[in-house]
């Protein structure tokens, strides 16, 4: 077969001006070049001219700066060509190592420079015209290892001076032109010993260098505009875990340490308190049933009650395993606490991890925080964020209270015990049980894979096509915000009419007081709306230690 030559430059033109140096060599290294190694591939492959194969100008430079024209057009135009490969050379594939924070050789960093590898080796073989002097594949090979070793080399080096923390190495053109600089050193001798056996010269390392330069330069700014237009975090102006623990740091409103919280305990001594509650007649139960009736009223009322004066809520699913260092437990806080600051009460399950986060951005955004919490054996003691506790001692009554009392919901990537909050809530929805109320699930990564089996689900017809709408996959907190504050002024009204409703009932209800009181003996008597707003001064010698909490008995 006639090989294509890519070393046979016909015919010979000249360049006098910078602006002819740089318009024809930035035309061959943009597009001919990588079209005519395309067409060379295919062809050998196919073993005939199935394409036509361009011819390559040979351009002789007649002055300084047509030859700087020339060497800067081959700079950017060979740029170009990776400028297709952003996300997966260079600051766009370090840039997702931001999320976590794990920069270094690590278990997350690694796959993130393989990808770099076989990305920049494969357009070493489709892009990369071989000469007819030279043995095909051999050459293919060359490429391929010179390509690959400098896109591993480019997000390895980003991924790595990003570790440092450097102000400078947070913009992504520095730090591409950084690394690429001594990526091209090495590149072209890569491809210099596979072709030739032997080293190139200095002069032409020191001028891949700068040719490789201006390819990271070009890649960092790529990803800049992607992450300006359509952010990896979802979040705009948010790059990772870095600027957004900064963000939440700096937007606290709420300093110091939390004050104690409370507890709210409906104290029930005898089943045939719950007849009257239940207007049912259980004396006639099996003791069991007995039981598992009235602590499950006397729980529910618990969370109702200390619920029933607060407005607008939001509920916070999330895992108890996140970590303070998780790019999830920041995202938490931050949504948690722009919701506080707006004047909704935060839900959560009172434990820690996502929930910590969440009751924490509450606190911190001047808020209120209530935890739904139940015994578990690896959840010891409640977070110190919240100001409001409630305990069940069944799963079933605590996952009725976070799914019927919360206006709005916002699911994290959890576990199982937050994927059965978030299906209960969405059946509840579904079968018109509770009023629509918004469901947002934060993290398309993970949310988008189970949707997949509810897609799948509404296909075979087991669930109803317009389910797929009760809820929202995001990662834009930030629009999430946006959307609950407009909803809030009807949420108030929608509050403020409830408390009309309910007036009728609690005027002919009997006085219900509320005890405070604590293990040293110290005690008084309040209102329940009191004493949610009472400031800490007045319940200094009443404060309810976490190791040794005290009660709100309904008397």
């Amino acid at each position: 077969m006639n090989r294509y030559d890519a070393h046979t430059r016909e015919p010979s033109k000249t360049d006098n001006t910078f602006l002819e140096g740089f318009c024809g060599s930035f035309k061959e290294s943009a597009v001919t070049r990588p079209y005519a190694g395309l067409t060379q591939t295919i062809n050998h492959i196919v073993g005939t001219e199935l394409l036509p194969q361009p011819k390559l100008e040979e351009r002789q430079a007649q002055t300084v700066e047509a030859s700087v024209g020339q060497w800067v057009g081959n700079a950017i135009g060979g740029a170009v060509p990776f400028v297709a490969m952003y996300r997966l050379i260079g600051s766009g594939a370090a840039g997702k190592l931001e999320m976590t924070n794990k920069f270094g050789i690590t278990m997350e960093s690694v796959p993130v420079i393989g990808k770099s590898a076989v990305a920049g080796a494969t357009y070493g073989v489709l892009f990369e015209p071989v000469s007819s002097q030279q043995d095909f594949w051999r050459g293919k090979l060359a490429s391929a290892a010179s390509t690959g070793v400098a896109a591993a080399l480019m997000t390895g080096g980003e991924i790595g001076l990003k570790s440092t923390g450097a102000k400078a190495f947070q913009n992504d053109i520095v730090l591409g032109m950084t690394t690429g600089f001594p990526t091209g050193m090495v590149s072209t001798n890569v491809n210099s010993l596979v072709n030739d056996g032997k080293l190139t010269s200095l002069s032409e390392s020191v001028k891949s260098g700068f040719s490789m330069a201006a390819v990271g330069g070009f890649l960092g700014g790529a990803n800049l505009l992607h992450e300006h237009v359509k952010p990896t975090t979802g979040i705009h102006g948010i790059r990772g875990l870095r600027d957004l623990t900064a963000a939440n740091d700096a937007a606290v409103k709420v300093t110091g340490e939390p004050t104690p919280f409370y507890h709210v305990i409906q104290e029930i001594d005898s089943p045939l308190q719950v007849k009257d509650l239940l207007d049912g007649n259980i004396q006639y139960l099996p003791p069991h049933s007995r039981e598992t009736i009235s602590s499950g009223a006397a729980d529910l009322t618990a969370s109702h009650e200390a619920l029933k004066d607060l407005g607008p809520r939001a509920v916070f699913y999330a895992s108890a395993r996140l970590k303070e260092d998780s790019f999830e437990y920041q995202r938490i806080r931050s949504l948690s606490r722009q919701l506080a600051e707006m004047g909704y009460t935060i839900i959560t399950g009172g434990g820690p991890g996502g929930m910590e986060a969440a009751s924490r951005g509450a606190f911190e955004g001047g808020g209120t925080a209530v935890g739904v919490r139940v015994n578990l054996p690896f959840e010891e003691a409640p977070n110190k964020y919240i100001d409001i506790a409630t305990l069940h001692k069944d799963v079933s009554t605590r996952i009725e209270a976070l799914t019927k009392l919360p206006d709005v919901y916002v699911v994290e990537r959890s576990g199982w015990g937050t994927d059965a909050e978030t299906m209960f809530a969405l059946g509840l929805l579904q079968l018109r049980h509770v009023s629509d109320r918004p469901v947002y699930l934060v993290d398309k990564g993970h949310w988008s894979m189970i949707e997949k089996v509810w897609k799948q689900q509404a296909r075979d017809g087991l669930i109803s096509k317009r389910d797929l709408d009760l809820y929202k996959i995001t990662d834009d907190t930030d629009r999430i915000a946006r959307e609950l504050k407009a909803l809030k002024p009807r949420l108030d009204q929608m509050h403020a009419q409830r408390k009309i409703d309910n007036e009728p009932y609690m005027a002919q209800a009997l006085p219900r007081r509320h005890t405070v009181s604590k293990v040293s003996g110290n005690s008084g008597t309040f209102s329940f709306t009191d004493f949610l707003h009472a400031s800490p001064d007045q319940f200094a010698e009443l404060a309810v230690q976490p190791s040794n909490i005290g009660k709100v008995e309904m008397k």
